[in-house]
């Protein structure tokens, strides 16, 4: 196990060495030793070209700011209609700093938001969940839009919204009660 492994028995990823640091729990990449916030241009640069051939985005624990967010996105694989693609994205205990914005995105595979701290607008707006959305004990500090936003399992979209927020027009082809 490496030396940076988090203690912690509700963190199972090797902690960013910067992270570890600043009491943070961000996630390392593969090389380099830090995550996706802290990582050096040769190692975030080889990360993003990864992530632009499948689509796997592995931020579990990562501060994310508005302007690294915009460049994962850019990132990854994009559809016919030039909307970003994400396979089995893990955002777990992420904490989103800025607006976070993923308007018209295709979620394939468990989208995973649990514990994700959204510090100002979290955006879902047209957004698709092919799969599994789970936002287990995420939190909103700002508003959160999920308008037109598509669900094809049960799993939808719950945690502490204390500020506006819209689901209305979303589209739950399961017709379960949530």
């Amino acid at each position: 196990m490496a030396t940076s492994m988090a203690t912690s028995k509700s963190i199972d990823w090797d902690v960013c060495e910067r992270c570890v640091e600043e009491s943070g729990i961000g996630i390392r990449l593969p090389t380099g030793g830090k995550c996706w916030a802290h990582a050096d241009d040769s190692d975030l640069d080889a990360a993003l070209k990864r992530l632009g051939e499948d689509g796997r985005v592995d931020a579990r624990g990562v501060p994310v700011t508005t302007e690294l967010l915009q460049r994962l996105l850019a990132a990854v694989p994009k559809d016919e209609r030039g909307h970003v693609v994400l396979t089995d994205p893990r955002f777990d205990r992420a904490v989103f700093h800025g607006d976070a914005v993923f308007d018209t995105a295709t979620f394939r595979g468990t989208a995973v938001f649990q514990e994700a701290a959204f510090q100002d607008a979290a955006q879902f707006l047209g957004a698709t969940f092919a799969s599994d959305a789970t936002f287990g004990m995420a939190t909103f500090r700002g508003v959160a839009w999920f308008s037109q936003a598509n669900f094809h399992r049960r799993r939808v979209p719950r945690g502490d919204v204390p500020g506006p927020r819209s689901v209305r027009r979303c589209d739950f082809p399961a017709r379960r009660r949530v």
